[in-house]
């Protein structure tokens, strides 16, 4: 997604006159939504096949495997709110930082990748890829290291600003991927982690944009 930011901001100075009047944060916003389009389209073709499977087994058990959902959201629920209480005194999260102004400038596209294009994404590299097919050999391998990249991709920041106190928020991230990639191999349907990682984020924004 970098890559494509990168090279839209470019294409974008050079045709679209109006992108140079635009804020900083609101060029960032509009770069991350296009760009995050862009690699779900290229995701969602490499993963054709795995689709094609979710549709050939649509009649295994959903009312399971919707029970399974729940129940890790309550997992999800119960575990961040302990998990709080070790990331309280954290100096906050600066991916978390730019996101806020980027819905604040943004807040629909925003919104859109948040919930639905950006969990999209994350499920095919983070469980499918990495937690299943990566290491279909060493399952535990497979689990821990999508667990623990996913968490590293949401404080990837810390590396760049050396706000080294900010690392604690690792474990959240870390236990969210977890439950996801569990939840993928327990119901064996992308669509169930899928589901959760939606409710999770529309959480998230729900509480960033202060409806609750």
């Amino acid at each position: 997604m970098v890559f494509f930011s990168q090279i839209l901001h470019w294409l974008f100075l050079r045709v679209w006159p109006a992108y140079r009047l635009y804020s900083l944060a609101l060029q960032a916003s509009l770069l991350s939504v296009i760009s995050t389009i862009i690699t779900a389209l290229i995701l969602f073709w490499l993963s054709l096949p795995l689709w094609k499977n979710e549709v050939q087994n649509s009649k295994r058990n959903w009312l399971e495997v919707i029970q399974w959902v729940l129940i890790s959201f309550g997992l999800y629920f119960v575990g961040t709110v302990l998990l709080s209480l070790i990331t309280a005194r954290a100096t906050g999260n600066n991916n978390q930082s730019l996101i806020t102004v980027y819905f604040a400038v943004n807040p629909l596209g925003m919104t859109f990748c948040a919930t639905l294009i950006g969990p999209f994404c994350e499920e095919i590299v983070f469980r499918a890829a990495l937690g299943s097919q990566f290491f279909k050999n060493h399952p535990l391998f497979g689990i821990l290291t999508s667990s623990i990249l996913f968490a590293l991709m949401h404080i990837y920041t810390i590396f760049f600003t050396g706000q080294w106190g900010q690392l604690v928020n690792f474990l959240p991230y870390f236990y969210t991927g977890f439950l996801l990639v569990v939840l993928y191999k327990q119901t064996g349907t992308l669509t169930a982690s899928l589901i959760l990682h939606m409710l999770i984020n529309i959480l998230a924004v729900s509480n960033m944009i202060g409806w609750f």
